[in-house]
C-alpha cells in the first residue's frame, strides 16, 4: 500500500495537536521515510474498511505512530497521531534492518 494524500479534516488536526504532532510531520513519516504499515483491526463503522497503523520517522528524527483508515486510491483518512512507544520503536528498527 503507498499513501500519496491524507485526508485532512479540522477535527483531525486539532486532536494530533493534543499530542504535540504537526500534520506535516505525519506527511513527513509518511511520505518521505522508510515506514511500516500494519493492518490493526476493521473499522466499527464500516467494516469492510480496515484501521492500519503506520511507524516512521520524520525529518527532524522524531519517530511516530500515525494510526489511520485507508480509504483506496492512495488516500488515508487520519484517526490519530503520536510517539512511537519505546517497544514500537524497536519493533521499526528492526523490521527496517
Amino acid at each position: 500500500m503507498k499513501i500519496k494524500r491524507i485526508d485532512w479534516t479540522p477535527d483531525r488536526i486539532n486532536h494530533i495537536a493534543r499530542h504535540n504532532i504537526s500534520p506535516e510531520e505525519v506527511e513527513e513519516a509518511a511520505f518521505d521515510s522508510p515506514c511500516v504499515i500494519q493492518v490493526l483491526k476493521q473499522a466499527d463503522r464500516n467494516p469492510e474498511q480496515k484501521i492500519y497503523r503506520l511507524l516512521g520517522r520524520t525529518s527532524e528524527g522524531r519517530y511516530i505512530v500515525f494510526i489511520f483508515i485507508y480509504e483506496g486510491h492512495g488516500v488515508a483518512y487520519p484517526v490519530t497521531a503520536r510517539d512511537m512507544t519505546p517497544k514500537e520503536r524497536r519493533y521499526y528498527l528492526e523490521r527496517l534492518s
